[in-house]
């Protein structure tokens, strides 16, 4: 029974490169890099408690294995990650999450475990008390470029596109605090438009970050796997998978952003794009016309009151991600996929 050595989160906006990200990490023998699976922060911190209480256990158990099943194709022995936390004393979310991942994913070389899991950047302090030897790292990105491409990539009717803004102020503020207040040896923040400009040497600053040798990972893009099993392929909004350019996608913006999401972005983001040295800014926005596009919508008009009266972004799906009805079932693992 192999322990993790280290747990690392990895989150940010939706379309901001975090499925890039983890397949650049994932070349390293050591670290086991998944996406979406598990995702202790969503699918149980708050749910089960106590989990100190076996029938609490059972239950949050029970309903994993039925969620990783009926989405990925997945299960997870009870028994065995039970006895995992009864030996390691950990009883609460994260000794359960710790122990599903270990028990999922580590294997003979594997002894770290990263998880991909969008919009829980909010969760990062907790992760970082609670994990035994929990990392972060925040993926963020420039914010037009994040809706130009949720634009494209959502199922959510139009305007709900438009809260990749305040998800993006979000993301961006909490990135700028975290660096501040958490532990630099347990926190990293990383510019999408860095990693695909250079990814080599951002790849080595964070398996420096995470304890591992640059030396043993191997940066392939021809064997990267996907969640099921078969060769990875982009899922950019702008491009095939097999023609992806990554360093084409650091400004696409300006050629697929409607002038006024433009300046819709840049007049919320603004004060906290120029901190993380995003520029190109164009004309003033047209608030007339964003009201008539915005105010429809009570969330979006909830988002907008809350950045313009408080300054504050918004950590928020456009539609309910614990809900199955707004689950993809095509990303399924088959066996020969999870060793």
């Amino acid at each position: 029974m192999r322990w993790s050595s280290s747990q690392t989160l990895i989150t940010g906006v939706y379309r901001s490169g975090t499925e890039y990200l983890s397949q650049l990490l994932s070349g390293h023998p050591r670290l086991s890099c998944t996406m979406y699976h598990v995702n202790a922060l969503r699918f149980v911190l708050n749910r089960y408690e106590p989990l100190g209480e076996r029938k609490n256990l059972d239950r949050a158990l029970a309903d994993m294995n039925a969620r990783l099943g009926k989405r990925y194709g997945l299960s997870v022995d009870a028994d065995r990650v039970i006895d995992r936390m009864s030996s390691s004393g950990f009883s609460n979310w994260a000794g359960l999450y710790d122990a599903v991942m270990s028990e999922l994913w580590l294997g003979e070389q594997k002894e770290h475990w990263a998880e991909k899991c969008q919009l829980v950047w909010r969760e990062i302090p907790q992760f970082l008390r609670e994990m035994p030897n929990g990392k972060a790292i925040l993926l963020i990105r420039d914010p037009r470029s994040v809706t130009a491409s949720f634009q494209r990539f959502t199922h959510a009717p139009a305007p709900a596109y438009l809260g990749a803004v305040f998800n993006s102020l979000d993301a961006l503020q909490h990135a700028m605090k975290f660096q501040e207040t958490l532990d630099p040896a347990r926190f990293a923040a990383v510019r999408y438009e860095d990693l695909a400009s250079d990814p080599e040497r951002e790849t080595a600053r964070l398996y420096k970050f995470l304890g591992l040798d640059p030396s043993e990972a191997r940066l392939d893009p021809t064997s990267w796997i996907g969640e099921t099993g078969q060769k990875w392929a982009s899922n950019s909004s702008f491009s095939n998978g097999a023609r992806f350019d990554v360093a084409a996608s650091i400004k696409r913006w300006r050629d697929n952003l409607d002038p006024i999401d433009r300046g819709f972005v840049e007049a919320i983001c603004k004060g906290a794009m120029e901190h993380w040295r995003y520029d190109s800014f164009g004309p003033p926005a047209d608030w007339p016309e964003i009201l008539r596009r915005v105010l429809p919508d009570a969330n979006l008009t909830m988002m907008l009151r809350l950045a313009l009266v408080n300054g504050e972004g918004t950590q928020a799906f456009p539609t309910d991600p614990v809900d199955p009805a707004n689950w993809d079932f095509s990303r399924r693992v088959p066996p020969a996929a999870r060793t």
